[in-house]
Protein backbone atom coordinates (compact mmCIF):
# COMPACT_ATOMS: atom_id res chain seq x y z
CA UNK A 1 0.00 0.00 0.00
CA UNK A 2 1.17 3.49 -0.83
CA UNK A 3 1.47 6.21 1.80
CA UNK A 4 0.40 9.79 1.07
CA UNK A 5 0.78 12.91 3.19
CA UNK A 6 -2.06 13.50 5.61
CA UNK A 7 -2.64 17.01 4.23
CA UNK A 8 -3.06 15.67 0.69
CA UNK A 9 -5.46 12.97 1.90
CA UNK A 10 -7.51 15.60 3.75
CA UNK A 11 -7.66 17.83 0.66
CA UNK A 12 -8.71 15.10 -1.76
CA UNK A 13 -11.00 12.95 0.38
CA UNK A 14 -13.12 15.44 2.34
CA UNK A 15 -15.61 18.07 1.28
CA UNK A 16 -15.91 21.32 3.22
CA UNK A 17 -15.94 21.57 6.13
CA UNK A 18 -12.87 19.35 6.31
CA UNK A 19 -11.87 17.79 9.62
CA UNK A 20 -8.95 19.46 11.36
CA UNK A 21 -5.49 17.99 10.80
CA UNK A 22 -5.26 17.30 14.55
CA UNK A 23 -8.50 15.31 14.36
CA UNK A 24 -7.08 13.17 11.56
CA UNK A 25 -3.87 12.66 13.55
CA UNK A 26 -5.93 11.45 16.52
CA UNK A 27 -7.83 9.07 14.24
CA UNK A 28 -4.51 7.59 13.10
CA UNK A 29 -3.19 7.39 16.67
CA UNK A 30 -6.43 5.68 17.80
CA UNK A 31 -6.47 3.27 14.85
CA UNK A 32 -9.66 4.71 13.36
CA UNK A 33 -7.78 5.68 10.19
CA UNK A 34 -5.03 3.48 8.77
CA UNK A 35 -1.89 5.53 8.65
CA UNK A 36 1.57 5.95 10.01
CA UNK A 37 3.58 8.54 11.90
CA UNK A 38 7.13 8.90 10.62
CA UNK A 39 9.10 11.30 12.75
CA UNK A 40 6.77 14.25 13.18
CA UNK A 41 4.86 13.70 9.92
CA UNK A 42 1.67 11.71 9.43
CA UNK A 43 0.81 9.64 6.38
CA UNK A 44 -2.30 7.74 5.32
CA UNK A 45 -2.58 4.64 3.18
CA UNK A 46 -3.90 5.83 -0.19
CA UNK A 47 -6.45 3.08 -0.80
CA UNK A 48 -8.82 4.28 1.93
CA UNK A 49 -11.94 6.32 1.51
CA UNK A 50 -13.06 9.02 3.92
CA UNK A 51 -16.02 7.20 5.40
CA UNK A 52 -15.18 7.30 9.07
CA UNK A 53 -17.96 6.21 11.40
CA UNK A 54 -18.46 8.85 14.11
CA UNK A 55 -18.14 7.64 17.68
CA UNK A 56 -21.52 8.99 18.82
CA UNK A 57 -24.56 10.99 17.78
CA UNK A 58 -23.05 14.30 18.95
CA UNK A 59 -20.09 13.83 16.62
CA UNK A 60 -22.44 12.86 13.78
CA UNK A 61 -24.48 16.03 14.28
CA UNK A 62 -21.31 18.16 14.34
CA UNK A 63 -20.08 16.63 11.08
CA UNK A 64 -23.44 17.16 9.38
CA UNK A 65 -23.38 20.83 10.36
Amino acid sequence: MKLIKLSKYRQTEFDDPKPAINTLKKWIDNGDLKGKKIGTMYFVYSNQNAQITPVNELVLKALEG
